[in-house]
């Protein structure tokens, strides 16, 4: 996934080491995470989110193992200004949708969760807030 250009670039503030990675496996349980710039609109974020889970899928595919939609969701992490502090956008607020295949190779659209909300993800209960 690295190589194909996806995942998150990370700089530390005083070592500047800098570090590269797509995300998180562990044996069936795998956490893509994508980063844009925050020039960019989310429409953007998007769609480098469904291209990343199209290569993923794709990847599994040629090995033998298949995405299975109805245990994937996904969160999109972005921010509005609302009375003068910062807050998540709800989905409501950044409109948009990321599908998968099945075994079957059907496209099934992915279950978005709201940023507040905790989903099990690598054996623990995590939200992004």
């Amino acid at each position: 996934m690295r190589s194909k250009g996806f995942g998150i670039h990370l700089t530390a503030p005083i070592s500047k080491t800098s570090v590269h990675f797509a995300g998180y496996l562990s044996v069936d349980d795998t956490d893509l995470l994508q980063v844009i710039s925050a020039l960019q609109k989310y429409e953007f974020a998007i769609t480098s989110i469904q291209k990343a889970v199209d290569t993923w899928e794709a990847g599994l595919k040629v090995t033998g193992g298949a995405l299975v939609p109805e245990k994937n969701f996904w969160y999109l992490i972005d921010f509005v200004w609302k009375e003068g502090i910062w807050a998540y956008k709800t989905i409501q607020d950044a409109l948009g949708k990321i599908f998968a295949n099945d075994i079957l190779g059907q496209r099934i659209e992915l279950k978005r969760v709201e940023p507040h909300i905790a989903e099990e993800t690598l054996g623990a209960f995590l939200a992004p807030t």
